[in-house]
């Protein structure tokens, strides 16, 4: 039996496939990925300040401002309303950080596809800041009203 009966292919056509086999179009998977980790460490270095901030705010903080206001003599609401608007500036500057963030990434990425640990930190990125809008909502609630609404029933099957 010949060499190319043995291949299956006909002479010559190793050189023929080669030639019109085309590049894949888009470029390949990450190796590595020096570059968005340095983008995902310095998104979180800056979101650290944030997490921070939000961690331990409750309805007893702005309480305190209110009490300090009123201790110098000035307006306790005006107070408070200065700290909640301070910190939906802060939810912002976060959410404006995070849209860039992405934006990084996706420009770093130059049409390969996002690893997986990459977008989890955008997600993650995300998650903290809805709990922190949460933690503001829950606090001036609170504040206002004495309480933020039922619980959710842990009993429930669900």
């Amino acid at each position: 039996m010949s060499p190319t009966t043995r291949r299956g292919l006909a002479p010559g056509t190793s050189r023929v496939l080669s030639a019109s086999v085309r590049p894949p179009r888009t470029p390949p998977a990450w190796t590595g990925g020096g570059d968005l980790r340095a983008l995902v460490a310095r998104y979180e270095a800056a979101a650290a300040e944030w997490t921070e901030r939000f961690e331990d705010l409750d309805e007893d903080a702005l309480t305190e401002a209110a009490v300090e206001a009123r201790a110098e003599g000035a307006d306790p609401v005006a107070a408070v309303d200065r700290l909640v608007r301070a910190e939906l500036r802060a939810l912002e500057a976060w959410n404006q950080a995070l849209t860039k963030f992405g934006e990084d990434l996706v420009a770093a990425a130059a049409g390969r596809p996002l690893p997986l640990w990459a977008l989890d930190a955008g997600r993650t990125g995300d998650a903290r800041l809805c709990q922190a809008r949460q933690i503001l909502l829950v606090a001036a609630t609170c504040y206002h009203h004495g309480a933020a609404g039922p619980a959710p029933d842990p009993g429930r099957p669900w």
